[in-house]
């Protein structure tokens, strides 16, 4: 909403205004042209094979269609430049600018009024190509004046007069050596052809004749979205407060500018996902409205209305925008990449040990050793707390060795280490309580080490598509997620890297909180997860070993091993039911 205040002097600071009005560019809305002739598409040979028809239609629909409302040599123009792969890039960008409409509602006298000031710039462009045009007719007279004539020179007599001016002493010692000449004059007026000549062939093709008044928004809005087709909006704008029967403007006046969503910044969420460290200087994501024509089009609506609402001819009054300074800051985009890589790392550079644990607790079932060595003595929950022991260390080494890596490698600069190495941990924990319950499906200790590796891998596909579909899921949804531990591994990473990229790192006073705006998951929570993971983990690997031990699928529909459980659990008989 633009508004600018009768009794008030002092204008806001443009570059907040333009953070405020850039907002509330939402719709699309496209531009008011005159027709265009349709573009024709030659028919295909039928020989053509199906690749070659594809082909043929794509090059043809993007072939040039022609403007009515232009010049040949503006129309050629445009042609030469759209040809070019890369001009055209540039081109689709500009358009809008060079020779885009810009819609307005209500078409009201007051409205009117208001864009007559608006349109000031373009009324300079006009009345340059319209004076450009008057010397073209004008100059073969004045050409054909000067052969025909003599030029005079002037007078000692009148020189004298001003001897004691050094100015006037310069001038006319100029004229008479140069300017008395006809030549000179008539190189001058050739030069000033060349000039008028290259101002009428390339000044109309700038849509100098732009705004276009209808009755209403939805007037706009229909008319823009008929003619977006052709890139040929620039804006729509809509005065919300002007009364059609008063032909004065209010005090306040409220305007919105209304641009294509493919040209300016997205609406739907008014700040970035997190905060990461440097100014948004980059032209094409984040200077949208500059590249886009919109703090043009506002600096001109301003300035219209302030000379339509106080009655000035011309508001000599520039506008100076600079970018706010951003201090000193760390730019690493390999951590915010980490973040997603990591956890497939782990995953691969897990997959071996995984696949070894699960074939060697399968190994054992396959021969027998665990039964023999239950005939000794050997309780079950010492077996598997053995296997846990054993696979901890492994794991528990590759994690400090990584860490190590980490932190030599300048990888996690600020985040406390002793957070890494328990974040670490924790997934190693899950991942052997995993592969214990992947250990349960099988009784082969080749096709278990085949298949577990492949499962494990498995685990992680889940993790790219939460993480593409991140900003979507509420706390429920993720908590969720993370039931697979290389989600909820995936998710700390993230964290991990944010932090990192945000110059704070991951303490211990922070994990409870998220980096990102309005996520209600952390890193705490995320490793509280594993944990659970861990013991969802064992409670299924328990379960499932106890009931049917090599069928697993059968279990949680076969009543009869729901009574062996609970015979076991309570120590009851089994009675029939």
């Amino acid at each position: 909403m633009l508004g600018i205040c009768g009794n008030q002097s002092d204008m806001m600071d443009a570059t907040l205004l333009y953070g405020l009005i850039g907002g509330l560019s939402g719709d699309d809305v496209s531009n008011v042209t005159d027709e265009y002739d349709p573009s024709k598409n030659n028919d295909m040979p039928e020989e053509y094979d199906r690749y070659a028809e594809m082909e043929e239609e794509e090059e043809t629909n993007e072939e040039y269609v022609y403007d009515n409302s232009t010049t040949p040599f503006c129309n050629s123009l445009f042609e030469q430049i759209e040809s070019n792969r890369f001009t055209r890039i540039l081109w689709n960008r500009l358009k809008p600018i060079v020779v885009g409409y810009v819609p307005f509602s209500p078409n009201t006298t007051t409205a009117r009024r208001v864009i007559d000031k608006t349109n000031w710039p373009f009324k300079i462009l006009q009345n340059i190509v319209d004076l450009a045009e008057a010397w073209l007719e004008m100059s073969p007279d004045l050409l054909r004046f000067l052969n025909e004539t003599t030029l005079p020179t002037l007078p000692q007599s009148f020189l004298d007069i001003y001897q004691n001016s050094a100015w006037f002493d310069d001038f006319f010692r100029v004229y008479n050596e140069t300017l008395s000449d006809k030549d000179t004059w008539i190189q001058t007026i050739q030069t000033l052809d060349e000039v008028a000549e290259m101002i009428t062939l390339y000044l109309p093709c700038v849509n100098l004749d732009r705004f276009v008044g209808y009755d209403t928004e939805d007037d706009v809005v229909r008319r823009g979205m008929q003619l977006m087709e052709y890139n040929k909006l620039w804006a729509g704008i809509i005065f919300t407060n002007l009364n059609p029967d008063s032909d004065v403007l209010p005090k306040h006046v409220h305007a919105k500018i209304r641009m294509s969503v493919d040209i300016v910044e997205s609406t739907w969420r008014y700040e970035d996902g997190y905060w990461s460290p440097g100014p948004r200087d980059n032209i094409a994501y984040d200077l949208k409205y500059l590249q886009s024509g919109f703090v043009y089009l506002q600096d001109m609506l301003e300035h219209g209305i302030i000379e339509a609402m106080f009655n000035i001819e011309k508001l000599n009054t520039g506008v100076y925008v600079q970018q706010f300074p951003y201090p000193c800051y760390i730019d690493d985009i390999f951590v915010f990449f980490l973040s997603a890589i990591l956890p497939m790392f782990m995953v691969i550079s897990w997959v071996y040990s995984v696949a070894m644990t699960i074939k060697s607790i399968v190994y054992e079932k396959e021969k027998r050793l665990k039964e023999v060595m239950k005939v000794m003595g050997l309780s079950n929950g010492v077996h598997w707390l053995a296997w846990f022991v054993n696979s901890f260390v492994m794991m528990f080494i590759s994690s400090v060795l990584l860490i190590v890596l980490i932190q030599y490698g300048d990888l996690l600069i600020y985040s406390d280490l002793s957070v890494v190495l328990f974040f670490m941990v924790s997934f190693s924990i899950s991942t052997i309580m995993l592969c214990f319950l992947i250990s349960t499906f099988f009784s082969r200790a080749n096709l278990s080490a085949a298949c577990g590796g492949i499962i494990f891998i498995g685990t992680y596909v889940p993790y790219v598509l939460v993480s593409a579909w991140q900003d979507q899921m509420n706390l429920a949804q993720k908590t969720a997620a993370s039931l697979i531990n290389t989600v909820a591994f995936g998710y700390g990473c993230t964290y991990f890297a944010i932090y990192e990229i945000q110059g704070e790192g991951l303490q211990w006073n922070n994990i409870g909180t998220s980096p990102i705006s309005g996520d209600e998951f952390s890193l705490r929570r995320a490793i509280v997860m594993m944990w659970v993971d861990s013991l969802l983990y064992a409670v299924l690997t328990w379960y499932i070993e106890a009931v049917f031990p090599g069928k697993p699928m059968l279990f949680c529909l076969h009543l009869h091993s729901l009574k062996i459980v609970l015979a076991k659990c309570y120590n009851y008989r089994y009675v029939k039911f």
